[in-house]
């Protein structure tokens, strides 16, 4: 019989409606209760996940005012460790401080410090406080059989303030005596606790952190229902551990409910949360069994499969719907825990009775989530399993019982109800949460809700069609500018770039082409050897990219890397399958057997080497005339080699630095293996680049749009070698540019240069200023003034070349990534990302043909070849410039003087950098003009000018960055120079920002 209870939505189902509003987002009330007892000032959970909370994120979220719930996939010991070190992180008073005997030896103090680590002891005997010895007692102290009473300073000499003094009253002792740790007593002289100067700045620097009655983080942590769980809840007491959560995938069960009631009657002063449940029914149970906040969600998480496994589930919004009809009746909280993609569904998750929400996925990437950062075709990731994963359940200590499951043997008789997988990495934890905080506050504002209790009750939903939600998602355009609190998730990228540049690093010409080429192709191209790179798919689920037999009909050398290997594997009659347990990091690889190029790593049978691992599946069975010649702990087949037919296999990524060695192991496959010249040279690109041209253009003549950048700067250098004053530059001169950069373009290519065999480039200097400013005049959107720029840019350009009648090629700096990015070469069936033109749209207005010498090169083989030719260093290494130039680096409307204050500024902090011998060691600096002004004081005069912000940044790739550390003293130095030289400016800020969440660029 068809039995539905009733419709059910989640968070993409509906919306809240709008309301009158006298609350402004800035004055809401955030602080919600999290139990009973427990109040938070965000309403924010980190997940119990061994991907997400351990020690490091749960005390960045409880900073932040929230609470980290730390995962139970730990040891007993392992578990309240974490939590121990989360309570004394910032420990407010300090109630249970180290101390030691005043008889004890030197020795002995060295040992307690180091195991500890503190710097200063408060020596007792029984509860008497007799001194402290701190590292100035000891600095000169050789002797380590003296005793503490001899070295210590004596409680006449001590400085301590009495039980109930407060934090204002302590802080001032410590500065007005500049010591670091004021002791506390009571009548008696009995330590009855510490505080220490770095918990009152770490108060002071997180004023909404979340905290216990005596100062210190709370932080909860995970428990399950299995046997060894009265020990681990004992621990997790001990440790002084704020909530315990009984964590499981289905909390409606009688052994979930028997062990809530066991842990309140054991320790009934202990906060439990219990969970997981998704109706009344369930709710209420936890609630009877004496739970203090109900945990909801069964099956929304992003890597839970429960709903597809077992097909149990209630969408999230009705389920947190149904459970707090239960649990508001007793004054109870509800979590709403999984499904929350933006901060929009916390708000949602609010107003359909939630208190506050625990999430995973929007937190897995960040700094302080346990794992490394991973390099992963090309970009960094985390990895992010969830806990029904064969992973999490199979390992020691793991989450099987969250399942009911037990774990027999190998674990392959689990049924798992999650996946594993990556996310991208996102940099620090603050960020995330002051943007998920925002978009809540975004929606109390709203819908006038002043508090999270109005939140849950007060707002109504509207239910929404599938088109409504694509109406609210961007939509109609391309995503030019990502915003911090909507990512696009982008797992794809053209990760085989690598490969190609440490090929070409060896001295050999290599391209990209894709897997399915066909015959005609290779025996045209007659390649020397084929290099297989790895990817995101698999070969042991359904339909996945098959290598072209052609490629091994060739008879030439080859290697597979990663997917690669596998591939090979499994079309020449091995065997691949998944593995259970992810591969993703540093691993240690050992040699099975001598083999050439798992020699160039320097591994060999007694001695391994360092490689970067990056895998799900493995290869369990070599093909027939293959020997397996590495291995790692858990890759018994890490390499793999047929010497006979010259094809090799690699699990590991030879191209990434994270791979000692790697080079060395390319080096060997390209000169030895296959046997080329390793003849790519600068020189020689030069030569033939030369001969191209000149057989492209023959008599005709060409113009470059010269930028002073390094890409058409060296075209321009390569084109005046190759067609000398066949070639005309026209350097539009826009009034956005860096101090002094048109002298620097027309003293590089003009006369004095040398470039070009001594004759002087042809350079057409257009100033447009006036122009471009024109079309500015009163644009404020960062879109808007691109646009602008771009367009007068076009139409300029245009005007100028047409007046050259001769023209008949237009010459760009395209490269090889850009070639890629387009799916534009030759042969290549790539995916297309992007089409390109370094000056968008002019080939099709002009009637032009497009020169492009330098379309097969990387950026590194650009600046070698810059150098080769003449180009000034400084030059061909300057850091990299928007197309729009300053106009994006002017906050709001662009004026004349804003831009001629600005190109001061960046100027001097360029100078300082080289100065310093600092602008080689970051990435990108500049300076912003910001739109707003502040007071200063320079001599004795009042100043009110405007702000200059100042940029610096690190980065690999430039998909990801972090802010530059730079020297205090020198950022000190660059922003008094600035207000001192500059009138217009009164004060200098430096931007700390990473990316994401943040951009390079401020517009």
């Amino acid at each position: 019989m068809l039995r539905i209870a009733n419709d059910a939505l989640t968070f993409d189902d509906v919306l809240l409606l709008p309301a009158y509003s006298q609350v402004l987002p800035s004055e809401v009330s955030l602080q919600t209760r999290l139990t009973r007892d427990i109040t938070l000032n965000i309403p924010l959970l980190s997940s119990a996940m061994d991907t997400v909370t351990e020690a490091r994120l749960a005390i960045a979220i409880a900073q932040e005012g929230g609470i980290g719930i730390v995962h139970k996939n730990l040891t007993v010991e392992a578990q309240a460790r974490e939590v121990r070190a989360v309570k004394k992180f910032e420990s407010g008073i300090i109630r249970d401080p180290i101390t030691i005997d005043p008889d004890a030896t030197i020795q002995t103090l060295y040992q307690t410090t180091l195991e500890n680590g503190i710097s200063g002891v408060p020596v007792v005997r029984g509860n008497q406080l007799l001194g402290i010895v701190t590292s100035r007692d000891l600095r000169f102290e050789n002797r380590q059989n003296a005793h503490v009473v001899d070295v210590m300073t004596p409680k006449e000499r001590l400085i301590t303030a009495l039980e109930g003094t407060s934090f204002a009253e302590i802080t001032k002792l410590l500065h007005d005596h500049r010591i670091e740790k004021v002791l506390l007593v009571n009548e008696a002289f009995e330590l009855t606790g510490m505080v220490t100067v770095k918990d009152i700045a770490k108060a002071q620097a997180y004023p909404m952190a979340c905290k216990d009655s005596l100062g210190a983080l709370r932080v909860g942590a995970s428990v399950g229902t299995s046997g060894e769980t009265d020990e681990r809840v004992a621990a997790l007491v001990e440790a002084g551990v704020d909530i315990v959560v009984v964590d499981t995938a289905h909390g409606h069960s009688k052994g979930v409910l028997d062990r809530i009631a066991w842990i309140k009657q054991t320790y009934p002063d202990l906060q439990v949360i219990g969970g997981n449940v998704a109706t009344y029914d369930g709710a209420k149970a936890l609630i009877d069994a004496g739970v203090d906040a109900v945990k909801v969600g069964i099956g929304p998480g992003s890597i839970c499969t429960t709903r597809i496994v077992s097909g149990i589930g209630v969408p999230q919004i009705t389920a947190v719907a149904e459970a707090a009809r239960a649990a508001d009746v007793e004054g109870v909280p509800i979590i709403a825990d999984g499904g929350i993609r933006y901060s929009g569904d916390i708000a949602k998750a609010l107003v359909a009775g939630a208190s506050g929400v625990m999430v995973g996925s929007l937190l897995a990437g960040t700094d302080e989530a346990p794992g490394e950062v991973e390099l992963y075709q090309g970009r960094t990731y985390k990895s992010y399993r969830g806990m029904g994963s064969l992973g999490a359940m199979s390992q020691s200590n793991g989450s099987s019982d969250r399942y009911f499951q037990e774990v027999e043997g190998d674990g392959r008789k689990l049924v798992p109800e999650g996946v594993e997988g990556r996310v991208a990495y996102r940099g620090p934890v603050g960020p995330i949460v002051h943007q998920l905080m925002g978009g809540v506050r975004a929606a109390m504002g709203y819908t006038g809700s002043k508090d999270i209790e109005t939140m849950r009750t007060t707002p109504e939903f509207v239910r929404i069609s599938g088109a409504s939600m694509a109406e609210s998602h961007v939509h109609d355009v391309a995503i030019t500018k990502e915003a911090p609190n909507y990512p696009r998730i982008d797992f794809g990228s053209q990760y085989t770039q690598l490969i190609a540049r440490r090929i070409r690093e060896c001295g050999v010409y290599c391209e990209i082409y894709s897997y399915d080429v066909d015959e005609a192709f290779l025996q045209e191209f007659a390649p020397q050897g084929v290099i297989l790179s790895g990817g995101p798919e698999t070969v042991t689920v359904g339909e996945t990219p098959r290598l072209a037999e052609a490629i091994l009909d060739l008879g030439v050398p080859v290697l597979g890397i990663c997917y690669g290997m596998q591939t090979l594997a499994e079309q020449l009659g091995g065997r691949v399958q998944a593995s259970a347990k992810r591969e993703f990091g540093h691993a240690k690889i050992t040699a099975e057997r001598p083999s050439a190029l798992v020699g160039a790593l320097g591994a060999t049978q007694m001695s391994g080497a360092d490689v970067w691992m990056s895998h799900g599946d493995k290869v369990i069975e070599v093909p027939p005339g293959f020997v397996v010649t590495a291995s790692t702990s858990s890759a018994p087949i890490a390499a793999m080699e047929d010497s006979e037919r010259h094809i090799y296999g690699v699990q590991f990524h030879p191209e990434v630095t994270h791979t000692a060695n790697g080079n060395a192991l390319l080096s060997v496959f390209a000169l030895e293996i296959c046997g080329c010249k390793g003849d790519w040279t600068a020189e020689n690109i030069i030569e033939d680049a030369i001969a191209q041209v000149r057989q492209q253009v023959g008599d005709d003549e060409v113009v470059l749009g010269l930028s002073g950048g390094v890409d058409s700067s060296v075209v321009a250098a390569l084109l005046a070698r190759a067609i000398g004053d066949q070639l005309t530059c026209v350097f539009v001169d826009n009034g956005l540019l860096r101090l002094d950069e048109r002298d620097e373009v027309e003293k590089a290519f003009g006369k004095e240069s040398g470039i070009g065999n001594a004759l002087p480039l042809k350079i057409k200097t257009v100033d447009a200023t006036q122009e471009f400013y024109a079309k500015l005049a009163g644009l404020e959107d960062p879109e808007d003034k691109r646009k602008a720029i771009g367009n007068t840019f076009i139409d300029v350009f245009e005007r100028e070349a047409k007046a050259l009648p001769a023209v008949k090629w237009l010459a760009q700096g395209t490269i090889y990534p850009d070639v890629i990015e387009s799916a534009a070469s030759k042969h290549g069936n790539a995916h297309v990302i992007k089409s390109h033109h370094n000056v968008g749209g002019l080939p099709e207005r002009m009637a032009l043909g497009l020169v492009e010498p330098l379309r097969e090169l990387f950026k590194d083989e650009v600046r070698q070849i810059g150098l080769v030719l003449g180009l000034p260093k400084s030059l061909v290494f300057r850091h990299p410039f928007p197309g729009p130039g300053l106009g994006v680096r002017i906050l709001g409307e662009v004026k004349p003087q804003y831009a001629d204050v600005l190109r001061r500024a960046d100027a001097i902090f360029i100078e300082e950098l080289r100065e310093a011998s600092l602008y080689d060691a970051v990435s990108q600096a500049f300076a912003v003009y910001l739109p707003v002004k502040s007071v200063g004081v320079v001599g004795d005069a009042r100043r009110y000018e405007h702000v200059i912000a100042l940029r610096a940044v690190e980065t690999i790739d430039f998909m990801t960055a972090r802010s530059a550390r730079l020297p205090y003293d020198f950022i000190e130095r660059v922003a008094n120079r600035i207000i001192n030289e500059i009138a217009e400016i009164s004060r200098v800020v430096y931007d700390v920002s990473s990316k994401p969440p943040a951009t390079i660029e401020w517009e």
